[in-house]
């Protein structure tokens, strides 16, 4: 059985994707004939080493492919929409932020040191919903609490928040305008494992609450474990293995698969030097 043969309806549909990137060099094929649904409430892990092309499929999702980019087939839709088919336009008013959100690679380096951390959320409401600033301040400080942060922290500076306080800001920051699909690119790279574990969590109980999908991307594989209903794992630009965590750590059907999990030490049995 599917892994999310019990999931509800689809909320986003990507099939036979194809991406290429044009190098003085070559012209080089990122992503090849991907094809996947992410449902409502579910989280989806996209692992893989790097240059498998994750990073690449949460860019065309969300519009924001580089210029040396590609499109070269294909299909992405949203919600009964083909988001590839509509202008730039439209897509940032109707979908950016508003109901696909993202949280960026290198998070802790997205937040702009001069500006208080309240700000930098609040803008990202006035700018998408054209609230007033005053009422955009407030549920930023509501936002902030929301991810463990008190309201009146937001009158910080990035460089006074640790590196864990940093990245539950962003979060806060691409929940901004409700969305109902929050992309997150290796949001835990960069911290320890302790501040990685409180991410995890925070994300799987912001999750549950307000009912979000989530696109899990990272290249350690072990991190998808206890959050995702599905894992895709990514090799030289195709998905070649889907599962449940519990039918993909216990049996692995692709070579690839079987070698990621393999490059995990063995805490219990140990390896000889």
């Amino acid at each position: 059985m599917s892994p999310q043969a019990e999931l509800g309806e689809a909320m986003l549909n990507v099939d036979s994707l194809r991406v290429h990137y044009t190098t003085d060099r070559a012209v080089i094929r990122a992503v090849d004939g991907v094809t996947f649904a992410v449902h409502r409430g579910e989280a989806y892990g996209l692992a893989g080493e790097s240059g498998s092309g994750k990073s690449t499929i949460a860019q065309t999702v969300l519009r924001l492919l580089p210029a040396n980019s590609g499109i070269d087939g294909g299909e992405v839709t949203f919600e009964g929409t083909d988001i590839l088919e509509i202008g730039e336009e439209e897509y940032r008013k109707k979908f950016r932020w508003r109901r696909i959100s993202t949280v960026p690679q290198a998070a802790m380096n997205a937040l702009t040191p001069v500006y208080r951390i309240s700000r930098q959320i609040a803008e990202a409401i006035t700018t998408h919903e054209q609230t007033r600033l005053k009422d955009s301040l407030s549920r930023a400080g509501d936002l902030l609490e929301m991810v463990g942060i008190p309201k009146d922290r937001g009158q910080d500076f990035p460089h006074q928040f640790s590196g864990g306080m940093k990245q539950r800001a962003v979060i806060a920051m691409a929940l901004a305008c409700n969305p109902s699909l929050l992309i997150a690119d290796e949001p835990t790279t960069g911290l320890d494992v302790i501040t990685q574990a409180e991410v995890l969590r925070l994300l799987k109980d912001l999750k549950s609450r307000l009912g979000l999908s989530l696109i899990f991307i990272t290249h350690d594989l072990s991190i998808l474990a206890g959050l995702c209903e599905t894992i895709a794992i990514m090799y030289q630009g195709k998905i070649v293995e889907q599962a449940s965590p519990e039918s993909l750590f216990r049996d692995p059907t692709h070579p690839y698969t079987a070698k990621l999990l393999a490059s995990y030490p063995d805490i219990e049995n140990g390896r000889e030097t």
